[in-house]
Order: C-alpha cells, then sequence, then structure tokens
C-alpha cells in the first residue's frame, strides 16, 4: 500500500483547516490591536490622571468607540507653551491615533507638527479665526472638537458684572497674549469690549505676556482706575488662577472668569460652559474617530448650557453685595 499517497488527503485537510483558520484571524487580532491617545493636558500630569473630569472624557471615549482596546497618554506643559511642539511631535512619533490637545497652545502646536494625525481640542478662542479649521459646520482639517465658547458669553459676563458691581464704569479686560495669536486674541478682546460699552461702560484691553507679566498688568489696570474686570479664556491663566484672585483682590476689583477653577481658587465669580460636559462631549468625538470617522466632516460642539458659579466668601472681602435674584441663579455657590 502506497502510505504517501493516503496521507495526502490528510494533508490537504490540514491545509485547508489551516487557511481557514488564518482567514478567521484578523477579526480576533483586530479586537486585541490597542488604539492610542495622546492627551496633552492643561493640568499637571498626576493631577489630569487622578481627576474626575478626565474620567468623564477617557469612559466617554471608551464607552463610544467599546470594541476598541483604547490607551491614554497625558502629557503637560506644566503651564509652559513652548513644550507643546516637543509634546505634540513625541505623541505624533509613539504613533498616537488621536490626540486630544486639551489647551488651545497644543492645538496651535499641534497644527504645525501634523497634518494627518486627528486632533479633538477644547478650546476658548474661535478656532476659525485661529486657522485651525476651515469653518465651525465643516473644519475640513485633521482637527475638529469644542468651542468653549458660550452663546453671548461676553455680554453674559458683562451683565453679570453690572449686577454685582452696579457702580463699575471702567472695565478692564485682560487677554493672554502669550498663547493667543495676535489676530485671534484681539478679536475675542474686541467681542468683550463690545460688551461693556453695550452696557454703558468704558474699557480698558490690558494684553499679558506670560504668567511674569500679570503684576504689571494690574498695574496698567490700578493707573487706569479699573473698578470691573473680565478675565477672557487662557491656558495661561487658568494656571495663575489663585495669583489673579489674589492681584484682583488686593486692588479690590470684582472680575468675572470664563470657567470655576478661578473662582475655586478665590476669585468673584465665572459664567460659561460645564466642564463636565465639554469632557463628555470631545471624548464622544475621540471615540467616534476611533471608529473610522473624518474629523473634517465633525462640525465644531458648543457648550450644551451655562453654568454660573459664585464665591461668597470673596465678595463679602471685595466689599461686593450679591443680589438674592443672582444668588437663586447660581449654580454652585462657594463660602
Amino acid at each position: 500500500m502506497d502510505t504517501a499517497y493516503h496521507s495526502r488527503p490528510r494533508r490537504l485537510v490540514l491545509l485547508v483547516s489551516t487557511f481557514l483558520a488564518l482567514l478567521a484571524q484578523p477579526a480576533a487580532w483586530a479586537e486585541g490591536v490597542v488604539r492610542k491617545v495622546g492627551v496633552v493636558t492643561i493640568d499637571g500630569r498626576d493631577a489630569a490622571i487622578r481627576s474626575p473630569l478626565w474620567k468623564i472624557l477617557t469612559d466617554m471615549a471608551r464607552s463610544t468607540a467599546p470594541d476598541s482596546n483604547i490607551t491614554f497618554e497625558f502629557r503637560s506643559a506644566e503651564g509652559n507653551n513652548d513644550r507643546y511642539p516637543q509634546i505634540v511631535n513625541d505623541l505624533v512619533e509613539q504613533r498616537a491615533d488621536v490626540i486630544f490637545a486639551g489647551p488651545g497652545a497644543a492645538a496651535i502646536a499641534a497644527q504645525k507638527v501634523t497634518t494627518t494625525v486627528p486632533v479633538v481640542f477644547a478650546i476658548g478662542v474661535n478656532p476659525v479665526a485661529l486657522g485651525l479649521i476651515k469653518s465651525l459646520e465643516r473644519p475640513g482639517t485633521n482637527m475638529t472638537g469644542l468651542y468653549e465658547e458660550v452663546a453671548d458669553g461676553p455680554g453674559g459676563r458683562m451683565s453679570l458684572l453690572k449686577e454685582m458691581a452696579p457702580q463699575a464704569k471702567m472695565i478692564g479686560i485682560l487677554w493672554d497674549a502669550q498663547t493667543w495669536p495676535e489676530q485671534a486674541g484681539t478679536e475675542s478682546a474686541r467681542e468683550a469690549e463690545n460688551a461693556v460699552l453695550a452696557a454703558g461702560a468704558r474699557a480698558t484691553i490690558v494684553a499679558v505676556r506670560g504668567r511674569d507679566d500679570l503684576q504689571r498688568a494690574f498695574s496698567v489696570l490700578r493707573e487706569a482706575q479699573v473698578d470691573g474686570l473680565l478675565v477672557l479664556q487662557s491656558p495661561v491663566f487658568f494656571f495663575q488662577a489663585k495669583k489673579i484672585g489674589e492681584l484682583a483682590a488686593e486692588a479690590k476689583i470684582p472680575a468675572v472668569y470664563t470657567t470655576p477653577n478661578y473662582v475655586e481658587a478665590g476669585g468673584l465669580a465665572s459664567l460659561g460652559g460645564d466642564l463636565a460636559d465639554n469632557y463628555r462631549l470631545t471624548g464622544g468625538y475621540i471615540g467616534r474617530i476611533l471608529k473610522g470617522e473624518n474629523p473634517a466632516d465633525l462640525p465644531i460642539l458648543r457648550p450644551p448650557r451655562t453654568v454660573l458659579t459664585i464665591n461668597s466668601k470673596a465678595a463679602r472681602e471685595l466689599g461686593v453685595a450679591i443680589p438674592p435674584h443672582v444668588q437663586t441663579r447660581a449654580d454652585r455657590l462657594i463660602d
């Protein structure tokens, strides 16, 4: 008997079985593929990892793309804008599938580093004015995300300031000239100035060129006899929230900010989007991009609601009487 001949069918069956098994493997392999999301934070790295806000973002990304094995690589420049280009470049070289640019300066850096890796941002200045995207409705680039300014944010904050300090006639406007390009930064400052003028007051616009420039900026505000202050959105200001609150308190200037962290650090009041909402929305976009959607086609998100936070202790120290109807409107009162 030719045993070699009779073994051929068995070998053929084995080869066919192996081939069919290989055909079935890609789906199993895909389930094990790790998708890397680079997260550039405005917080320190360790603080970001512990923050409930970042847990909201990561949980939302994972729930939106449940079939993806997602890891998050956290990076922070610790408030030093010069470090963002290198941080983004490192994430690109590490083959990040998506980069989340928390600070606006990181999004600006990302634009210069990559045009192919998808970038999701959360930014307080109009991203069209920054040149990051072509339009809010259809970004048309490798970037999309959330424009943090609420509807009529400058007008709402000025109205709030006038309700708390009705005597205020000269309003200071602080904007971050280190982070934002001249055109985009001055556009935001002019929007705030228009809100001031519409409220029947005058405005003094002061550009701040880094954290070491804050003392000089408040000296300018004092010389201008400012009796109210609007602090515009800024990664630099974010890290200096406590110092800004102290300088405003020392100068006896009631100030309104864009996010609650300033109020938590001792500032008077903030009016802006809810941070938990913002992180949830951007986390959803990260998941959708990991599932295959193109950032160029994902419209820019806006905060779904506005949150008012007031620090009652800061009000007392400033001699500001918060009207009862404003207190009733507050989403959060800090004492």
